[in-house]
């Protein structure tokens, strides 16, 4: 499951880089039925680790970009339980940065951004009417607003 995560992170990671790199260019068509498959080109890039004192991975995450701030930020699951542990992912750690891809990483950061002693995880963020807005679970579905992503 780790590793297929990780796949979807860097075929979205590259495909912004691509699409930052050439907004000036078409998209390529495909036509139905056709197959896609993506192909991952270039190094890879550090977007976001958290500092060791607070976890050491980031796991199930988000990315999305304030609307108010413009800051993007970088939100995932951690927990200092190595190898990882799901029990004890209970806590975010998020990174925010100017833009999606940032030299060495989003270095900008709030370690602990949410601590709710029980699981925490599939963090979804989005903005709505000025506001962040983050949904995770899994005991219940659980939301917490925010003006700035930070606070």
């Amino acid at each position: 499951m780790r590793n297929i995560l990780t796949l979807l992170l860097a075929i979205l990671f590259l495909t912004a880089c691509h699409n930052e790199k050439n907004s000036n260019s078409e998209s390529a068509q495909i036509e139905p039925g056709e197959k896609y498959k993506p192909v991952i080109s270039g190094d890879w890039k550090l977007l976001f680790k958290p500092d060791s004192t607070i976890g050491a991975y980031i796991n199930d995450h988000t990315l999305y970009r304030h609307e108010s701030t413009g800051k993007w930020h970088f939100i995932g699951i951690t927990s200092k339980v190595v190898p990882a542990n799901a029990e004890t992912e209970v806590y975010f750690a998020q990174g925010i940065g100017d833009s999606i891809i940032v030299k060495g990483g989003y270095t900008d950061t709030i370690q602990k951004l949410f601590d709710s002693e029980e699981k925490a995880w599939a963090p979804y963020a989005f903005n709505y009417q000025g506001k962040a807005h983050i949904f995770f679970g899994p005991q219940k579905i659980a939301t917490s607003t925010s003006n700035d992503g930070m606070n």
